[in-house]
């Protein structure tokens, strides 16, 4: 394809670990108990609504700097608009929970893809080492 060489390509797919002179990658405790954890919950997580609180304080934070931004006064053309034409709160707040629902919601995606990528390099990890100790 005729893609800019500073493109950033995306691989969804874990590599495949090589072993290196014949080490053998062996999983950690924490990596043990990460896969049965997520085997356990990874159904649970995707659903429930404890996930979405996830980006809940970054959410916030934004919100509040807009707020603290618009009625601080400091851009007189803009504090001089929303004198002139209260409607526009309206639409301040109908952007703000926009924003809020944005964040929230793909926050809470992107943390449960980062889990479901460890797991299943964790889980190729594991069938590597069960195939070096046949």
């Amino acid at each position: 394809s005729a893609k800019a060489p500073t493109t950033v390509r995306i691989c969804l797919v874990p590599l495949k670990r090589s072993r290196l002179a014949g080490l053998i990658f062996m999983l950690t405790q924490e990596e043990e108990r990460f896969i049965q954890y997520w085997e356990a919950n990874r159904s649970k997580q995707k659903k429930t609504m404890v996930q979405k609180t996830i980006g809940l304080p970054l959410a916030a934070f934004i919100v509040v700097a807009i707020f603290i931004n618009a009625i601080s006064g400091w851009y007189k053309r803009a504090d001089a608009e929303i004198r002139v034409d209260t409607s526009q709160i309206i639409v301040i707040l109908i952007a703000c929970v926009g924003i809020v629902g944005f964040i929230v919601f793909f926050s809470a995606k992107y943390h449960w893809e980062q889990n479901e990528q460890r797991y299943a390099e964790l889980i190729l990890k594991k069938r590597e080492e069960e195939k070096t100790n046949l």
